[in-house]
């Protein structure tokens, strides 16, 4: 059930040093712009928290299937549309090489969930923080369910899934940090390809 109180201009200004951040994050090196000793790309990671706390507050309570599945469509509605479009520009501008298993998890936005950068830093290599977005959106009537209740459930579960995905990064030797141009096992990325 949607919350209509408001909007919380408040926050507006918050996005704005978010939104700065990222892009001092991508032009240091370039413009006379230096490191400044700060992760500044960790003004997405405000992003996601920023978006979760606005989420919970317009939607304290998903209690239905019909409210769950009103609150995916209108999800995927706002991204969708702008996000395969601009795909379909990068075609036209950028040399991508068509991989049909690169472009399906492109396409649906599950590509931030396989853990080898020819998927996640495909084609629109930003595009991984929608994809990722996208799987916060799909968590979120689960998480929300119940939640005055069972938080703390929901936490513990939270901590043990991020310690068990740790624990497989380092088994398998995932990359912290994967290079656009080389995928899984020093692959190129054949979305990346800008050889003719």
């Amino acid at each position: 059930m949607r919350n209509d109180t408001g909007k919380l201009d408040q926050l507006t200004s918050l996005r704005f040093f978010a939104a700065m951040m990222i892009v001092f994050h991508h032009a240091t090196n370039s413009f006379g712009i230096r490191p400044i000793g700060v992760n500044l790309g960790q003004g997405v990671s405000f992003f996601f928290v920023l978006s979760g706390f606005i989420l919970y507050y317009v939607y304290p309570k998903l209690a239905t299937w019909p409210n769950i599945r009103q609150f995916w469509r209108a999800r995927i509605a706002r991204l969708w549309p702008a996000y395969a479009v601009s795909l379909a520009i990068g075609f036209f501008l950028v040399p991508y090489t068509w991989q049909t298993g690169t472009a399906v998890a492109t396409l649906l936005m599950v590509q931030a969930w396989i853990p080898q950068s020819i998927y996640y830093f495909s084609y629109n290599a930003a595009a991984w923080s929608i994809s990722t977005e996208i799987f916060f959106y799909l968590a979120f009537p689960a998480l929300l369910y119940n939640w005055k209740t069972n938080w703390w459930i929901k936490l513990l579960l939270s901590l043990s899934v991020l310690i068990l995905l740790m624990k497989l990064s380092s088994h398998f030797s995932l990359p912290d940090y994967g290079n656009p141009a080389v995928g899984g096992g020093g692959r190129s990325s054949p979305s990346m390809d800008c050889s003719t």
